[in-house]
């Protein structure tokens, strides 16, 4: 086994050094992408590209099964039979079981007919949003062929180019009709498994963060203030049935939602204690012990006596992060607005974390928390 490894490696380092044979073409702008798909496996070693042909519909679809096992390790697909019957590569099958390409009929796929560059933008930008999805900013390209663009395929031009994964060919012009090459193709999987296995750090006050998306985010009028956690047994009766706990609490808000509290009140409550464990939260406590309350009583403020602030407030969102561990136990990151439960994250502000208060509820089996800023 130690002498297949260090052949296997001996030859990706030869290659990655060593020049193309001398009868293979790929210009100048692309072979650095070239080599880095056979680096990365994109490419399938041993086959003989044309690297400045048109690539075929069965071709590409390889390179993007490739790219998206380069970037995850594996994929999962159901079981439901092959629909082509024109190919049985598995490739193709795995890529239309996950949605992300489909035939020119019904039960044809025409593995051999040349891609277009707007048949390209489409599959790539189905296989991002099926498999990594990413940001894309309101941007629109003002391409001069935009009317040529098939309107099945006006969207993923726009997406695609905003993502910088494809660009024009010269002159202002996406040229949706013309072909796709091989080379043209894997250079822009390799900018797509850049940017997915981009890393970006975040330093916490319990530790580093490491994550492959981008946590940063704004939130208008952010206010931290006192609150006071309220908590209902029934969604449908909140004054009915609400308590309050009297632990106050630090809590994040602005001036349409308020739901977040800081670690450190929700380590309060429980008589807990949070620490960062291999990019997992993790927050231990005695859950025989429940936190004291008070009979409900509304003696808060309301929204408009809040500070009026005008200003941005940089946020930071772990969005990759949606659950935290329990006791040893996973359970969901919620969070709550009008009534309505949803998966979410948890957030930083000026230094501090905060946690949604919601997840108050479902560790003391309440239907509902919500917060009560202190007038």
């Amino acid at each position: 086994m130690k002498k297949l490894i260090s052949a296997v490696i001996s030859f990706i380092m030869l290659f990655s050094v060593s020049a193309f044979a001398e009868d293979v073409k790929i210009s100048d702008w692309a072979e650095e992408s070239v080599r880095r798909a056979h680096s990365l496996n994109i490419a399938d070693e041993g086959r003989d590209y044309d690297y400045t042909a048109a690539i075929t519909r069965e071709e590409f679809c390889e390179l993007v099964f490739n790219t998206i096992i380069a970037v995850q390790g594996s994929v999962t697909t159901d079981e439901k039979p092959n629909v082509f019957t024109d190919t049985d590569n598995s490739k193709v099958i795995a890529l239309n079981r996950l949605g992300i390409i489909s035939g020119k009929t019904d039960t044809e796929f025409f593995p051999n007919d040349a891609l277009t560059r707007e048949e390209a933008a489409s599959i790539i930008v189905r296989m991002i949003n099926a498999v990594m999805p990413m940001a894309v900013h309101e941007v629109y390209f003002m391409y001069d062929d935009m009317d040529q663009v098939s309107g099945w395929a006006e969207d993923s031009v726009q997406i695609i180019s905003n993502m910088g994964f494809m660009t024009g060919v010269g002159g202002n012009k996406f040229a949706p009709k013309d072909n796709y090459t091989v080379e043209q193709s894997m250079s822009s999987l390799v900018r797509i498994y850049d940017s997915a296995k981009k890393k970006f750090e975040y330093t916490t006050p319990l530790g580093k963060i490491v994550t492959d998306k981008n946590g940063d985010s704004h939130i208008n009028f952010a206010v931290e203030t006192q609150a006071t956690v309220a908590l209902t047994k029934d969604a449908s009766d909140i004054n009915g049935t609400t308590v309050t706990l009297k632990t106050p609490v630090t809590a994040f808000t602005n001036q349409t939602t308020t739901e977040y509290i800081s670690f450190d009140s929700f380590a309060d409550i429980f008589g807990g204690e949070w620490k960062l464990n291999e990019n997992r939260f993790e927050f231990t406590y005695d859950d025989s012990v429940k936190p004291e309350t008070d009979k409900y009583t509304r003696e808060t403020a309301g929204m408009d006596e809040w500070p009026n602030k005008t200003e941005s407030v940089p946020v930071v969102f772990f969005s990759s992060i949606d659950t935290i561990n329990v006791n040893g136990k996973e359970i969901d990151i919620v969070g709550m607005y009008g009534g309505d439960v949803f998966k979410t994250n948890i957030l930083m502000y000026n230094g501090t974390l905060y946690i949604p208060v919601q997840t108050v509820a479902e560790l003391l089996d309440y239907d509902l928390a919500y917060l009560e800023i202190s007038a």
